[in-house]
């Protein structure tokens, strides 16, 4: 079992997962055709959605991007290398471009809607106050 120094991480079936028994060309020996297929597809749209969401959601959010957060999208990056070099005929019929748009679209959409629905309950929070407290625009600390 050869040691690397990035994990042999992959998603499959809506999950990341890691390859513990070795390397990417180790995993890729041990499956068939259509499950290398279906495990680099997921990889990269995986690897893109992580980058949207740093591109998109944390800015729109206002949001923070961490180390941990950093690292996974290290890691994808590392994944979908490994696969390019593996299989670069079939890394290169995904159009990344292509699913960047959708996942950014459909990610600006829910971030929109999100941000509407966090405005909204912070004003229902702050009219159920206003309202239990007897609290109007007009209070003062020193009336409370």
């Amino acid at each position: 079992m050869t040691k690397e120094k990035h994990p042999t991480i992959f998603a499959h079936d809506g999950k990341v997962m890691v390859y513990q028994e070795g390397t990417m060309l180790e995993l890729y020996s041990q499956l068939s055709a259509e499950e290398w297929k279906e495990i680099t597809l997921e990889t990269v749209k995986y690897s893109v959605f992580i980058e949207c969401i740093k591109t998109i959601a944390i800015p729109k959010l206002q949001e923070g991007w961490d180390e941990d957060d950093e690292w996974y999208l290290v890691q994808f990056d590392v994944a979908v290398s490994r696969m390019r070099n593996i299989d670069p005929l079939l890394m290169a019929s995904y159009n990344k471009k292509e699913i960047y748009e959708s996942y950014s679209k459909w990610i600006s959409t829910n971030t929109d809607e999100a941000l509407k629905f966090i405005q909204s309950t912070k004003e229902d929070v702050k009219r159920a106050y206003a309202e239990k407290y007897q609290i109007d625009e007009t209070t003062k600390v020193s009336d409370l």
